[in-house]
């Protein structure tokens, strides 16, 4: 059970990894602050300049109090991206000098203005006690996979080398952050005329200068903000608060794990003798600092400091090495052209999905592999949708001035002149000066292009930036990489004339769009869009639309055309809709340049010829019309009333007249004829209107359309004749009448497709489907756990395998029992049966994948760079041995891509480290503890695969053999993975359960036991009850008891988060540890059942039922509860609800009637057995409940932080019932009700803290119980 502090540490840690500021949210602040200061005269300001301290106290204090959140994520929740490089500073720096440094970081380093810095100032909650959690939040922040690199900011007075968070910081960009953790040292030095100068130092390259001048500006950077006359130490240094300077010190001990004497230290970090971990983290801190001093005094040729660094370390060999070293390094200019230990971009060769690395100027016509690599790579690079949205908007407006410009105007600032983004950049394509924006973006935000966008250069920034955001809401979960001409082609190289608009043409339009594959058209209206006008975009639908079999083409509009297409439509123009997009000329578009409208005309004129240009534009266009008028009749129309859908279209006229005729529903409007409206009174204008508008769904139009798309697909839509789109679509056996294979697989691919999002029902279902988790999934473990998602998360496609219809015809091998499917995922390779939704139970635990999934996949693989890959990306097949002792069954991907995007190496490769030991290696699994997919290598004397410990394969491991690798058998192991009981076998048993054994949990509650032997089979556990079983790890020993459901984890289930199963909630099998008070789970026994041996078997005897002690019986009390329905005599008012909003209602507190029902009477004051110190409940009475009208018990509780205004429910409180204890104590309930009135007790200001308070008082009641279901069941604890 998780601790609050732990549930705290790890939030912090998710948020550490995920929080950034950029520099423009930083300087917008910085005006804010500056504003805030002169307004509020803040005390104790220097030189009208505040310190981060100030601005903590003053500033970020106050905007973040109550909110529970640091400032950036309240401030800027949309926009928050990882942190790229991490800010170390004191916080008596001046606010406005660290905002000038990391500037002038980022424009010597070419970093774009959406870079991320983690500033702990803005990134930590700061009425949190942040600081005393060193193992926390610098672990979590260098060891992210998106930082790059620490900027040690010194501050004036120097005072940041006597700060020991700062050089835990700096100690910890070593330790955690690892060989590739880059480091720049800056300081803002201010002149006799108030003037701020920025310096910048760093340990490595800068890509956007010439060594030259890389040298010159290093030679600048003052001697003395290195403060050598001070020694560094981080035993003598401090911080202002004692506790934090020992709990940095002892994570310093624990990180050098110096054994005994970490131990012996931990108590009193500070001795007189200092600790050798001190001595060795002295070391790491002045190599860092004096070897950057070094380079300095080389190139600005001061000897004096040269000789004083090196007689500093004359007793220090390590120190000295490395002075020496940087000595030589600073002399030579053979560095000149030497490369860093680790670029921020990916090294060469640079992944696919990756930008390349900026290198020295490249040949002209060139023929080097590498560069026509890493030509190509840039020409596939897209930007990142995320940065279009939140980084490029404010770039877009500060460079032109304007709020919304257009992106002709915003070209000439940012992809031209000397102000654009790629301006003086190395152009990886041709390797002379000058990129285009997507080759100086950083390497987060641009990768290899997932879409390509076809648009107008005439699109104002507002509508562009509100069309993306509302494609976003369509596809919450996809990471786009967007190819957009404006970024990706070298608008330098077009200005020169260099890159031609024939290669343009070609290269782009074939290469670009038949690779990335899919196409996002934006419109600006629905009706006449610019688009239609322009030839580029004309030519570039039809491009598409040409390759349909390899294309797809989503279509998008800004959200306020919505209203457009309902105007339109309800005004029964559809006959003018339609003309005006059959109106589509090629021949009559323009160009904003005459040559290249000509150039493009004479193309079209040469290939296909404008007619074909024509129709495939109209055909694709007037598609997407239809889709929207049927989309918007349609969607809400067959779910109302008939009167809401006439409402919607604008014909809330004929209303009345149909309602007096019975016509209410919108099946009743489809059935409506000519006829009948005439009968009815409509007149013929009347009459034509509304069969227009109602009969534009389900229509002749729509059958002639679904056969059209048969037909594309080069199937013969003949046989289908006069059925209906739904007709064919939900019918499974409809390829039955498809002569071949061939025509039956590409039959199924499109009713894929149409079915994608509905519920997975017996009506639709079929072998071989795409399903996916649907709405009503349940069966995630909690966030805390180290199970991983069966279905592989979210994004997890599987296969039906096998099915069984509720009359219990089954399809496929091993079906699962009536009403449940059989799936197979694509992940993790797990078999695992789900519910089918039926009309009586509308249920969506699966739904129906997209046809393309699988193509999506493959893609999805190939753009991933390395060390990257994810979960998603698995694809387990392979089954093997898991675990280095007592191992089980797992699958693994072998797949050579996929291991290639961790290590060089492949399944099969049989490895060596620096000690000589040798391993295979096996695959790749995801590690479900860390969150990560690694490569699995089963050493030689190990039972299975395991992990290596250190952090690169590549570097620590070299191939020396290859051998094959034997698959292993499931039945070869003991326990699985996937061995627990599958799903519907667990519900049969749970309502097959017939206990006949009481026993105690180890939370104290009776639970009621099914022993049968039949019954534990079903678990796939070779124990039965009465098994005494010894652990051969340690010793210890355990019984099996049987199988049992805890009502209090039904509960945790029925009001626990969506998405998540409680172990025990339906029914598991129970074991009672030696040491433990009562009966407990293991949900992973399955996997480790190798680790357990049977020693004997002894009959299971009731433990803890004391039936003479407690008579009260839960059966009984319910039953007088219900027989009280309308026998209750509520005349005692008592306020309800537990806020400052309690009402007054009336309660029946007869003490006979309310202490037959609960066993207590109104008055006591009860405990909970294993709660917290100071909780207690008070039982006030019965009353019914104001929403369901059944009779409920209520109570009022109270803790040592918070007292309830009123009285509340507890659902559930029979099974709690055992639980609670008669203090002893008894409350006058008049009393009681004039304290709550009058305001005397605790004050209600921690009532936000309920949730929490309640969790660790069931944490204690129920030991097993996750994190996660207690906070979800306390969200529906006194409500």
């Amino acid at each position: 059970m998780g601790s609050a502090a732990s549930t705290r540490n790890r939030q912090r840690k998710q948020g550490c990894e995920r929080l950034g500021i950029t520099i423009l949210q930083l300087l917008e602040v910085d005006t804010v602050v500056q504003d805030r200061y002169q307004k509020e005269c803040w005390p104790q300001v220097t030189n009208s300049k505040p310190s981060v301290q100030q601005v903590v106290k003053n500033f970020i204090k106050p905007e973040t109090k109550g909110k529970k959140r640091s400032y950036v994520e309240m401030k800027y929740e949309d926009m928050v991206s990882p942190p790229s490089w991490f800010s170390c500073h004191p916080w008596s720096i001046c606010h406005a000098s660290l905002v000038l440094g990391l500037r002038h970081l980022l424009d010597r380093h070419g970093e774009t203005d959406a870079t991320s810095f983690w500033v702990a100032a803005y990134c930590l909650f700061q009425h949190d006690d942040v600081s005393h959690a060193p193992d926390v939040v610098l672990p979590a922040v260098f060891g992210s996979r998106h930082l790059y690199g620490i900027a040690v900011h010194i501050d004036s007075q120097r005072e940041i080398w006597r700060r020991m968070w700062c050089l835990s910081e700096i100690l910890a960009s070593t330790t955690h952050g690892g060989e590739t953790m880059h480091m720049s040292f800056v300081t803002v030095e201010e002149s006799k005329t108030c003037e701020s100068t920025a310096f910048l130092l760093s340990d490595h390259p800068v890509a956007t200068e010439s060594e030259n001048v890389r040298r010159s500006c290093d030679a600048k950077f003052p001697l003395s903000a290195f403060a050598l006359n001070r020694p560094i130490a981080i035993d003598t240094s401090c911080a202002t608060l004692q506790e934090d300077e020992e709990a940095i010190l002892r994570q310093i001990i624990k990180d050098s794990g110096e054994g005994k004497s970490g131990v012996r230290a931990s108590t009193s970090p500070r001795s007189p003798k200092q600790h050798p971990a001190y001595l060795k983290a002295n070391t790491l801190l002045r190599v860092k600092v004096e070897a950057a001093a070094m380079r300095v005094a080389v190139l600005a040729k001061d000897e004096q400091v040269e000789s004083a660094l090196l007689r500093g370390a004359q007793n220090n060999e390590m120190l000295r090495g490395e002075l020496k070293q940087a000595r030589e390094q600073a002399r030579s200019p053979a560095d000149m052209a030497s490369t860093p230990k680790s670029a921020p971009a990916p090294p060469a060769p640079p992944a696919p999905s990756a930008p390349p690395a900026p290198e020295p100027q490249i040949a002209a016509g060139g023929t080097d592999p590498a560069e026509v690599e890493r030509s190509a790579n840039s020409k596939l690079l897209g930007a990142r949708l995320g940065y279009l949205l939140e980084g490029f908007p404010l770039q877009a407006q500060r460079s032109t001035g304007h709020d919304d410009p257009t992106f002709h105007e915003m070209s000439k600032t940012l992809a031209l002149s000397k102000t654009g983004l790629g301006y003086n950049k190395l152009c990886p394509r041709d390797g002379r000066l000058h990129c285009s924006m997507v080759d100086s973006l950083a390497a987060g935000d641009a990768q290899r292009a997932s879409h390509f966008l076809s648009w107008c250069w005439d699109y104002r920034l507002q509508m562009y930036l509100q069309t993306w955001r509302q494609w976003c809401s369509q596809h919450p979960h996809m990471e786009a990489f967007i190819w957009q001409c404006f970024f990706c082609n070298n608008q330098y190289r077009l200005q020169e004339g260099q890159q031609v608009t024939d290669e343009s043409l070609g290269d782009i339009f074939q290469a670009r769009l038949l690779d990335i594959q899919q196409m996002v058209v934006m419109l600006d209206k629905f009706m006449q869009p610019k688009y239609l006008e322009r030839v580029w975009c004309v030519y570039e639908m039809y491009t598409a639309a040409a390759n349909s079999d390899r294309v797809t083409v989503d279509i998008m509009l800004p959200p306020d055309q919505a209203a457009d297409i309902r105007t339109k439509i309800a005004s029964g123009v559809w006959d003018d809709i339609r003309k005006k997009f059959q109106e589509v000329n090629v021949e009559h578009a323009k160009a904003r340049e005459k040559k290249d409208e000509d150039m493009v005309k004479e193309h079209i004129k040469k290939g296909a010829g404008f007619d074909a240009v024509n129709a495939k534009v109209r055909e694709k266009m007037m598609a997407w019309v239809l889709k929207q008028v049927e989309m918007f009749l349609l969607e809400d129309g067959k779910v109302r009333s008939g009167a809401d859908f006439l409402r919607t279209a604008g014909l809330a006229d004929y209303i009345d007249k149909l309602e007096e005729q019975g016509v209410c529903t919108f099946e009743d409007l489809e059935d409506l004829e000519d006829a009948d409206l005439a009968a009815i009174g409509f007149d013929p204008a009347a009459r034509e209107r509304l069969l227009q508008v109602v009969k534009m769904g389900p229509s002749a139009r729509e059958e002639t359309d679904f056969k059209d798309k048969l037909r594309m697909l080069g199937l013969t839509a003949d046989v289908f004749e006069g059925l209906s789109e739904e007709q064919v679509m939900r019918n499974r056996d409809m390829e039955e009448r498809l002569p071949t294979l061939g025509d039956k697989k590409k039959f199924r691919k499109w009713r894929q497709s149409c079915l994608t999002g509905e519920a997975v029902v017996e009506e639709l279902v079929a072998l071989d489907m795409l399903v996916e988790r649907g709405p009503d999934w349940c069966y995630d473990g909690d966030s805390d756990d180290d199970m991983t998602p069966e279905d592989g998360g979210p994004q997890g496609v599987g296969k039906v395998v096998a099915w069984c219809s509720a009359s219990g015809e089954a399809y496929g091998p091993s079906a699962p029992r009536p009403g449940w499917v059989k799936v197979q995922w694509q992940v993790t390779g797990r078999r695992r049966s789900y519910r089918m939704g039926t009309p009586e139970r509308h249920s969506a635990e699966l739904v129906f994948a997209a046809a393309i999934a699988d193509a999506q996949a493959a893609r999805a693989l190939r753009e991933v760079p390395k060390g990257e890959i994810q979960l998603h990306h698995l694809r387990c097949n392979f089954g093997y041995r898991c675990g280095t002792r007592f191992s089980h069954y797992a699958l693994f991907d072998t797949r050579v891509e996929a291991c290639e995007k961790v290590a060089g190496f492949k399944p099969g490769d049989v490895v060596e480290d620096k000690d000589g030991d040798r391993a295979t290696c096996v695959g790749l699994k995801y590690r479900a503890d860390a969150k990560k997919v690694d490569m699995w290598f089963h050493c030689n004397g190990r039972d299975g695969a395991g992990l290596f410990t250190h952090p690169n394969h590549d570097r620590c491991l070299r191939k020396v053999a290859h051998k094959r690798l034997q698959e292993v058998n499931r039945e070869d192991v003991e326990g699985a993975s996937d061995g627990e009981i599958d799903h519907d076998e667990r519900d049969w048993v749970g309502q097959n359960l017939k206990p006949t054994l009481k026993y105690l949990s180890k939370s104290g509650q009776v639970l009621h036991f099914d022993v049968r032997e039949e019954i534990l089979q079903h678990f796939r556990m070779p124990f039965k009850s009465g098994d005494v079983l010894v652990d051969k790890a340690d010793g210890e020993r355990m019984t099996c008891i049987g199988v049992a459901s805890d009502p209090m984890r039904q509960l945790a289930a029925r009001h626990g988060q969506r998405g998540r199963r409680v172990a025990g909630s339906v029914a598991e099998v129970w074991f009672h540890v030696e040491s433990a008070g009562g009966a407990g789970l293991n949900p992973k026994m399955y996997k480790a059942l190798s680790r357990f041996k049977v020693v004997e078997n002894r009959p299971v005897h009731e433990l803890g039922v004391d039936s003479a002690g407690d008579a009260w019986d839960m059966e009984t009390a319910l039953g007088l509860l219900h027989s009280l329905d309308g026998a209750l005599q509520c005349d005692f008012s008592f306020p309800i609800g537990a806020g400052k909003n309690a009402t007054p209602d009336w309660f029946d507190v007869r003490p006979e009637i309310v202490y037959n029902v609960v066993g207590f009477r109104p008055g006591d004051v009860l405990t909970i057995r294993g709660g917290p110190p100071g909780t207690c409940l008070t039982l006030i009475g019965l009353r019914p409940d104001p929403d369901t009208g059944e009779i409920s018990v209520w109570w009022h509780h109270e803790d040592f932080q918070t007292v309830h205004a009123g009285a509340g429910k507890i659902p559930g409180w029979e099974h709690m019932r055992q639980m609670m204890r008669d203090t002893g104590e008894k409350t006058n309930l008049e009393e009681l009700k004039e304290r709550l009135r009058s305001g005397k007790g605790r004050s209600e200001e921690n009532q936000g803290d309920l949730s929490q308070q309640q969790m660790e008082m069931l944490s204690q009641m129920s030991a097993q119980l996750s994190p996660a279901d207690l906070q979800q069941l306390m969200g529906a604890l006194m409500r």
